[in-house]
C-alpha cells in the first residue's frame, strides 16, 4: 500500500477546514455547506420590515433541531454540572431574567452544541425584548451552522431592522448567503459590514475565503493580509493565504504561513497536509501531533497515525511494499 495525495488535492484539503469565519472569535476546523436553496426574502431591500414566520413554519424549525438534539436525559445534566458558561448563565438568570441573560446563556449551550436550548433561550430573550438584535442574529446563526441557512435567512434580517448598522449582522447575512451559494448577495453582505466597521477583520477574511473560490487570488492576498494586520494572529485569514499560495502552486510560500502560525491547531494541522502532500511524513506526524494536542482535535489524531504508518511504508524497500 502506497500513501500519498496530489499538491491540487492538498489545496482542496485546506479550503475546507479554512472556510469563512463567522465572527471574530469563531474559527472552525471544517463548515457545511448546503446546496444552494430558494431563499425567503430578498437581499434586494434589507431595511424593510421583515417577514413573519407562520406557525408551521416555526413548528418545522423546533422539530428540526429538536431531532438533532442530543438525549437530554443523559447528556444535559452533564453539561449544566460541568459547563462553567451554562452554570454562570443559569445563576444569573435566576437571580434576574434579562433577555442579555439568555442571549448569554444560548451562546454557551450554542458552543456547547446543544442547539435546540440555545434556540429557546434566544426565543426567550425576544418575548422579553421584542427587536432584541443579538438574539435574531443568534438564532440565524444557530440555523445556519445547523445546515439549515434558509431557515436562518428571516432571522437575520430581522437582526438588521433592529440594528441596521451592525458590521457583525452584516456579517452573519453574509454568511448565511454563502451557505445558500448566493455569491454576489453574500459579497455585498461583507461590503455592507465593512462599510459599517472598515476594521472589521472578519468581513475582510470572509471576502478573501471567496476570492479564494473564485480564483481571484491577487484580491484574495490582500484582504487576507488586510485581515491580520487588524487582528494579528488571525490564523483563519493565515490558513486561507496558505490556500491560496498553494493554488499559486507554491507550496514553500503556504507552509512558510503556516509555520509563521505555529500554536494554531488550524495550522499545525494544515501544516501536516502540506508535509505530508511532499511525502515527509515524520515531520508531518510531529505537526499533526501538535494539532492533536488541542481540546477536540480527534481528526489529528488519526492524521498522525496515517502519516507514521505512511514513513514507516517509506522505509522499508521497494521490493516489500
Amino acid at each position: 500500500m502506497t500513501f500519498g495525495i496530489r499538491l491540487r488535492s492538498a489545496a482542496m484539503a485546506l479550503l475546507v477546514p479554512f472556510s469563512a469565519g463567522c465572527a471574530t472569535h469563531h474559527t472552525g476546523l471544517a463548515s457545511h455547506f448546503v446546496k444552494p436553496g430558494k431563499p425567503s426574502a430578498s437581499y434586494d431591500d434589507p431595511n424593510a420590515a421583515p417577514p413573519q414566520a407562520g406557525l408551521q413554519e416555526y413548528a418545522r424549525k423546533v422539530r428540526t433541531l429538536q431531532s438533532r438534539a442530543q438525549p437530554k436525559s443523559t447528556l444535559l445534566p452533564s453539561i449544566e454540572t460541568q459547563n462553567p458558561a451554562i452554570q454562570k448563565g443559569l445563576l444569573l438568570l435566576a437571580m434576574r431574567e434579562t433577555s442579555a441573560g439568555h442571549v448569554a446563556l444560548a451562546y454557551a449551550y450554542k458552543r456547547a452544541g446543544v442547539t435546540d436550548y440555545a434556540l429557546k433561550h434566544f426565543q426567550r430573550a425576544v418575548a422579553l425584548e421584542p427587536c432584541d438584535a443579538p438574539a435574531y442574529d443568534g438564532m440565524a446563526r444557530v440555523w445556519r451552522d445547523s445546515g439549515f441557512p434558509g431557515l436562518g435567512l428571516g432571522d437575520a434580517y430581522r437582526a438588521l431592522h433592529c440594528d441596521p448598522t451592525s458590521a457583525d449582522i452584516y456579517n452573519t447575512l453574509g454568511t448565511v448567503f454563502m451557505a445558500l451559494g448566493q455569491e454576489r448577495n453574500a459579497r455585498q453582505a461583507f461590503q455592507h459590514a465593512l462599510a459599517m466597521n472598515p476594521h472589521a477583520a472578519f468581513a475582510l477574511n470572509n471576502m478573501c475565503y471567496m476570492d479564494v473560490v473564485a480564483g481571484h487570488l491577487s484580491d484574495a492576498e490582500r484582504l487576507c493580509r488586510a485581515a491580520i494586520s487588524e487582528q494579528p494572529g488571525f490564523d483563519t485569514a493565515t490558513n486561507n493565504l496558505a490556500a491560496l499560495h498553494l493554488l499559486r502552486g507554491d507550496a514553500t510560500a503556504a507552509q512558510a504561513e503556516l509555520a509563521a502560525a505555529h500554536g494554531s491547531p488550524t495550522a499545525e494541522y494544515n501544516l501536516g497536509v502540506l508535509k505530508f502532500a511532499e511525502g515527509t511524513y515524520v515531520e508531518a506526524a510531529q505537526a499533526f501531533d501538535a494539532a492533536a494536542a488541542f481540546p477536540g482535535m480527534k481528526t489529528a489524531h488519526r492524521a498522525a497515525e496515517q502519516a507514521r504508518a505512511a514513513a514507516k511504508a517509506a522505509e522499508q524497500p521497494h521490493e516489500q511494499r
